[in-house]
């Protein structure tokens, strides 16, 4: 049985979401929770579980990105689905790991492929959020691709610059990409490697972080560079979270 969970704090919408992932779910076994608000959501995530949830992002006080943290958190293999009505959300909605972002205007024209995704990632199994590895002493820490903006290769020590700390170690960029898909990191320096995702615009020879840094691009790897990441807006690349 497959728990989808909707949330939007809109009666009329939440209805019409509803009634769409029903309909699409109609041969398929499926529960399917109606929340208004976060508040409301979290006793059924804790009772329940969450295969996948299709989440407004504009919820009140607590917005539909915290919550979808809050979901990564308790319910790391669920498939989380952003719908909303404001576009200037893209940037933010990749502080937290989802399948898919969609405007509502375009719900009908997407929701079923994103659902698709979802379903198909679901039937291969346990799900590990993309991430590389730390050696640490005799440890290692994880890191999800999702926290991180870049890489930066100074002198013997990797900096892995993550969404709100930096992380120092002795392996190169290259060893730590290696498990990664291809495309996932773009190399656009000598000694930058940047996480495509938190990509927010390309500028001249400059990347544009969602966070505000500013990467530039050498000479030596613009071409290829460039082509990346006009393939990652695309969506001609293999999605990367």
């Amino acid at each position: 049985m497959i728990n989808i969970f909707l949330c939007d704090d809109t009666p009329l919408q939440l209805r019409c979401i509803h009634d769409f992932v029903e309909s699409y779910m109609a041969n398929k076994p499926a529960r399917i929770f109606d929340y208004n608000s976060p508040t409301d959501l979290l006793p059924g995530l804790s009772e329940h579980g969450a295969d996948i949830a299709v989440l407004d992002i504009s919820l009140g006080q607590v917005n539909g990105i915290d919550l979808a943290k809050t979901i990564n958190a308790k319910c790391p293999n669920c498939q989380i689905i952003f719908l909303t009505a404001y576009p200037e959300y893209t940037s933010e909605a990749y502080f937290a790991d989802h399948a898919w972002f969609i405007l509502k205007k375009d719900m009908t024209k997407y929701l079923a492929s994103a659902l698709d995704k979802c379903l198909d990632t679901l039937e291969k199994g346990f799900y590990e959020a993309p991430a590389i590895w730390i050696r640490k002493r005799r440890n290692r820490e994880r890191i999800p691709v999702s926290e991180i903006l870049y890489l930066e290769r100074t002198g013997h020590q990797t900096k892995v610059v993550k969404l709100h700390d930096t992380v120092l170690c002795r392996q190169t960029p290259e060893e730590l990409l290696s498990t990664l898909e291809r495309h996932a990191f773009i190399r656009c320096h000598q000694s930058f490697w940047v996480n495509t995702p938190k990509i927010f615009s390309l500028v001249g020879d400059t990347f544009h972080l969602i966070d505000g840094s500013e990467i530039l691009i050498s000479r030596t790897h613009k071409k290829e560079a460039t082509r990346l990441f006009a393939e990652a807006v695309s969506g001609s690349m293999s999605p990367v979270r």
